[in-house]
């Protein structure tokens, strides 16, 4: 899905991490589709992970854009 579509980035709800196995702080991507609608997807990321800091403030500055 490209960047440009990306409409919202927001922490998944703490109800998540007990029905998902992985390590790590969750967060939804809300992407438009071609049609209008709406396409969700997860991403975890460990911040002891190299740039996930950066990967972060990327898709919130690609948010900000699109609005």
């Amino acid at each position: 899905m490209p960047l440009t579509r990306l409409v919202a980035v927001e922490p998944a709800p703490g109800w998540q991490a007990w029905f998902r196995i992985g390590f790590g702080q969750r967060y939804i991507l809300h992407f438009s589709d071609a049609g209008g609608g709406s396409i969700k997807t997860s991403l975890i990321l460990n911040h002891e992970m190299h740039n996930s800091e950066q990967l972060l403030t990327l898709l919130q500055q690609k948010v900000k854009q699109v609005s």
